[in-house]
């Protein structure tokens, strides 16, 4: 503000002027600064849901990969469908934990 009012109404070889420029170059840049970190704690901050989007479609494009055409080749006995539902199942543990800890963090590695 001092730099402002020091200008006013001064040709543009006066000191004041150029102290008018200095000043504005580093007003830009702490806003340039301010805004990076503003972007960078966004981008934290939605990292969790871009994971949980990237999952769900991954999750997505597996079913549609199972709900195909093809007729299964053999029967599944028990422990080959303990076996194949394994991996479903620590996940959904997994979930369910990230759930209950509200931590992104955790989301992010159940999402993984």
């Amino acid at each position: 503000m001092q730099a402002t009012k020091s200008a006013s109404g001064k040709n543009m070889q006066h000191p004041a002027m150029h102290q008018l420029k200095d000043t504005a170059k580093i007003m830009v840049t702490n806003v340039t600064s301010l805004l990076k970190t503003v972007k960078a704690v966004e981008d934290e901050h939605t990292r969790g849901t871009r994971a949980l989007e990237s999952t769900i479609e991954a999750i997505a494009q597996e079913i549609r990969a199972f709900d195909g055409p093809d007729v299964p080749r053999h029967s599944a006995g028990p422990e080959e469908l303990m076996r194949a539902t394994r991996p479903i199942t620590l996940a959904t543990a997994k979930a369910v934990a990230a759930g209950k800890s509200c931590k992104q963090d955790d989301v992010i590695v159940a999402a993984n």
